[in-house]
C-alpha cells in the first residue's frame, strides 16, 4: 500500500498591506576614526615614549554621539566632538614641583604635523626663533611670530592660520585632510589675552618660555 504526501496550501482572503510608501532611511555606516588617526600617527615615526594610551579618548561620532543626551557634554567636550585625543606623558618631576593639573589652565595650541617630533622632544612648546636641540630653530607658522599664541578654545586653536592642513591616504585607499592640536597645561597669569568677545576667537599671548606643555594630541580626520 503506498502512501501520497500532498502538499497543503491555505488561502486567505484578507488584503495584503500596501508597501509603505516612506521607507524607513538607511543609516550610513559610521566607523570610529582612531585606528585611522593613529595609522596616520604611525606613518609620523614619532617617538612611543612620547605618548600614554591610557589617557586616549575617541570623540567620533561612532564612539562619542552628540545626539546621545545621556551624554550630557560639557563645553570642553563639546569643542573636541570629531576629534580623537591621545595622551602625551608629561614629566612626573613637572607635576609635583609645579602641580600643573592642580593649578595650570588648559589651553590649545594649533601646529602641524611637520613640528610635532620638535615640539614633543623639547617638553615644553618653545618659541619662535628658540634653538633646538636638534640644531634648528623653531617657527611656529603663526602669523604673529612675536608672541607664543594659544587659545582656551579649540575652535580658536584650530584655525587656519594656527593649524596647517596636511593630506593622509589611508591603506584603505582613503583621502582626508587632517588637522593636528596640542592640548596643552598653561601657567596662569603668563598671557595677555587678546581676541574679540567671542569665546572661540580668544586668544592668548605670551612671550614667557617653559609655562606651555603638551599633555594630549588632538587629530581631526575629515
Amino acid at each position: 500500500m503506498s502512501i501520497h504526501n500532498h502538499n497543503l496550501f491555505i488561502f486567505s482572503d484578507a488584503p495584503r498591506a500596501a508597501p509603505s510608501s516612506n521607507p524607513r532611511p538607511v543609516l550610513p555606516l559610521i566607523h570610529c576614526l582612531k585606528p585611522l588617526c593613529r595609522e596616520y600617527l604611525n606613518g609620523l615615526n614619532l617617538n612611543k615614549a612620547y605618548f600614554d594610551s591610557s589617557h586616549d579618548k575617541c570623540f567620533c561620532k561612532k564612539c562619542h554621539d552628540p545626539s546621545n543626551t545621556d551624554l550630557k557634554c560639557r563645553q570642553w567636550c563639546k569643542q573636541q566632538h570629531d576629534w580623537v585625543r591621545f595622551g602625551l606623558r608629561v614629566s612626573q618631576a613637572h607635576q609635583k614641583q609645579w602641580r600643573i593639573f592642580k593649578e595650570w589652565e588648559i589651553s590649545y595650541y594649533g601646529t602641524s604635523s611637520n613640528r610635532l617630533a620638535s615640539i614633543l622632544n623639547n617638553r615644553f612648546v618653545p618659541l619662535d626663533g628658540d634653538k633646538l636641540n636638534d640644531g634648528t630653530t623653531f617657527d611656529s607658522g603663526h602669523p604673529d611670530p612675536t608672541h607664543c599664541t594659544t587659545s582656551p578654545s579649540l575652535f580658536c586653536a584650530s584655525r587656519p592660520e594656527f593649524t596647517s592642513r596636511s593630506h593622509f591616504r589611508a591603506r584603505n585607499g582613503t583621502n582626508y585632510t587632517v588637522q593636528v592640536v596640542l592640548q596643552c597645561k598653561q601657567k596662569p597669569g603668563t598671557y595677555t589675552v587678546r581676541g574679540g568677545a567671542k569665546f572661540h576667537k580668544t586668544e592668548w599671548a605670551t612671550v614667557t618660555r617653559c609655562i606651555l606643555i603638551p599633555y594630549g594630541l588632538l587629530v581631526r580626520l575629515q
